[in-house]
Order: C-alpha cells, then structure tokens, then sequence
C-alpha cells in the first residue's frame, strides 16, 4: 500500500469516523445540558405561582424527573467524556498526518511512511485501549 493510498483510506476514514462519533456525542451532552438547565431555571419560577394554576406543582415535579432522567443518560452514555476524547484523538491524527505530509521530525528519514503507519495504528490501538477500559467500566454504556 502506498502513502497515498494508506492516507486516502485508512487515515482518512478513521478521522472521518471519530469526527462524527464527536460530533453526535457533543451534540447529545448539549441537548441533555440545556434541557437540564431550562427545567432547572424554570422550576424556582414556577413555584412563585403555585397559588395561581393547579397544574404547575405537577409541571414543577415533572420537571424534576425530567432534569434526573437527562443526568442519568449523561452518566450512562459518557457523551461528554466521549466527545472530549474522541476529539483529542483526532487532533493527535491531524498533528501526525501533518507532520507527515510536510516532512517534519519524526518523518524526514528514510523509512518515513513505514514509521508514520506505525505510529497512527498505535494512535487507533490506545484509542480502542481506551474504549474497552471504558465498556469494561461500564457494561451499559452505549458501544461507539
């Protein structure tokens, strides 16, 4: 396999990959986020007018199951942590594909695909490394 090849499809689809894991766990810890935080403003308000609905105590409560029920799917699924570390590996894939690409230290010797293959399969593998410790940490948590 030739560099070029290696980067258009190994390189390229892991980041492309990783890029959309991050994407869809940012995005799902900002939605449970602001759900939490609208319910979490909106229930010292609603308490002022008690008096005035008899819907709004059930309104207050249900929003306090729905402010547990969002912090117990952010703790089940880690989006935070996941989005945090799968944008650092692709950060780490970008720094090394540059390096790569430009020629700088490490890759301005001879055998520089050979080492820059190497050093990016062991990006992926501490990357799964730290999947599995974190499936086996949690057996419930989602898969990706």
């Amino acid at each position: 396999m030739t560099a070029s090849e290696y980067l258009d499809t190994r390189v390229q689809e892991q980041m492309q990959w990783m890029e959309q894991k991050s994407a869809r766990n940012q995005q799902w810890y900002k939605i449970l986020k602001l759900i939490e935080l609208v319910c979490a403003a909106a229930i010292p308000f609603l308490a002022g007018f008690y008096q005035m609905f008899s819907f709004f105590p059930l309104l207050t409560a249900l929003m306090g199951v729905i402010i547990v029920i969002c912090n117990g799917l952010q703790q089940l699924n880690h989006f935070h942590e996941k989005w945090i570390n799968y944008r650092t590996a692709i950060e780490l894939m970008k720094r090394e594909k540059f390096l790569f690409q430009s020629g700088a230290s490490p890759y301005n010797v001879e055998d520089a695909f050979k080492l820059f293959v190497q050093n990016f399969e062991n990006l992926l593998s501490n990357e799964n490394r730290t999947w599995k410790m974190d499936i086996m940490k949690n057996p419930q948590s989602e898969t990706a």
